[in-house]
């Protein structure tokens, strides 16, 4: 078993219960380390939200995982 950190990102009041969850797993992987990403949560949008905020969190993490990617590859 790996090791698991929780986030949560969205910004919204402290009282709405609308919330995105990341779940960072770090496990083994042969001579590295694999890292897995699960952001949850987004059902909870609305409607007129949703595809937006989905969208947008794809394109960051993908932009954002791309930059450790390169980071780590340079050393």
């Amino acid at each position: 078993m790996g090791q698991r950190v929780l986030g949560q990102f969205l910004d919204l009041p402290e009282d709405d219960p609308r919330r995105t969850y990341v779940e960072f797993t770090l496990e083994p992987a042969g001579a590295g380390t694999r890292l897995t990403v699960v952001e949850t949560g987004f059902a909870q949008l609305p409607d007129d939200a949703y595809r937006k905020v989905y969208d947008g969190h794809s394109e960051g993490w993908a932009r954002e995982l791309g930059e450790l990617t390169g980071h780590l590859d340079a050393r």
